[in-house]
């Protein structure tokens, strides 16, 4: 059995219980106390669990709430069905899946562990991974040498990039490259299903010291096209999709208030910040006539001409 499933059981009975005994802890994992003390000391000291022996009791306790390994099983529960569903949707090697599957598992308790094939995360659309594409990225970042790319942006236009790959990202089931564009002479986010040919160069990455301006760019708005300008966007919901998005993260800075109409009617008011306008525009009309952006000027008025395109698409017919 692994430290992180015994962790767990430890956890989980000086919170049913209110105490911990070493022996016991020994007895059900069939390892010595030695080992159990070990994994006492690492919840301590890496873990910066507040646990503490009582000579009394003859046991460990906690001298104070410890919420970070709380629902730890809930939390390894919902992991192994993420985990197990990506395996099952893409075409990792199943030597790799399977290992991976067995290290998770080992974190769940046997009761949780009977549970994990009945829980179902639904993977979102997924790219076909170019797996030399993916490879050529991932020389480049780990030698830090330059890669020239054949780009076709949204529009189907093409171009010619020679960029320094720096991050590589999921995002909804699609994988970006996050690189300095020396054309542009920024950071830009590049798809790499866009990416119709790429060669690896010989000239080597000149350090930027850009570590704190990448971060900026990563985080700082709403969705994949990111970008280190942010404008903030107020967003008004209504209807049913309140009880939706106020339980949903859009971003994390995201603000959410709470209003009501002039019918009496709960109303929520979402500020996020965003780099570009395109994904939460897509974001808003998928709700229909329940989301409506009210700022800025710029965003509401891309709104209006999308829906006067719809209408004008559905006249048509």
């Amino acid at each position: 059995m692994s430290q992180t499933e015994r962790i767990f059981y430890i956890d989980r009975i000086i919170r049913n219980v209110g105490s911990v005994r070493c022996d016991r802890v020994a007895e059900r994992y069939d390892v010595c106390e030695r080992q159990v003390k070990r994994d006492i000391m690492y919840m301590r000291d890496r873990l910066e669990a507040p646990i503490v022996w009582d000579h009394a009791l003859r046991a460990y306790h906690y001298e104070k709430d410890y919420p970070i390994l709380k629902f730890s099983d809930e939390k390894a529960l919902v992991f192994s069905a993420l985990m197990r569903s990506l395996v099952k949707a893409t075409d990792i090697i199943p030597l790799v899946s399977e290992q991976a599957m067995d290290l998770v598992d080992q974190s769940l308790s046997p009761e949780y562990r009977a549970l994990s094939e009945r829980i179902i995360y639904t993977v979102p659309v997924l790219d076909r991974t170019d797996y030399h594409v993916f490879a050529t990225v991932c020389e480049a970042m780990g030698s830090r040498k330059c890669i020239s790319i054949e780009y076709r942006n949204a529009k189907g236009e093409s171009s010619s990039r020679t960029i320094e790959p720096m991050k590589l990202i999921n995002y909804s089931g699609r994988w970006y490259v996050v690189a300095f564009d020396l054309l542009r002479g920024e950071l830009r986010s590049f798809h790499l299903a866009r990416i119709i040919d790429l060669q690896l160069l010989t000239c080597t990455v000149v350090e930027k010291g850009l570590d704190e301006e990448l971060e900026k760019y990563i985080n700082s708005g709403f969705g994949i096209f990111m970008g280190m300008e942010t404008k903030e966007a107020l967003v008004k919901i209504t209807g049913n999709a309140v009880y939706s998005v106020e339980h949903q993260v859009w971003h994390r800075d995201q603000k959410i208030e709470h209003a009501v109409d002039d019918l009496d009617k709960p109303v929520l008011l979402l500020r996020i910040p965003v780099a570009n306008w395109a994904e939460l525009l897509g974001r808003i009309l998928s709700f229909g006539a329940l989301a409506e952006p009210l700022e800025p000027l710029e965003l509401r008025e891309q709104w209006l001409r999308k829906i006067d395109e719809l209408n004008h698409l559905v006249q048509k017919r």
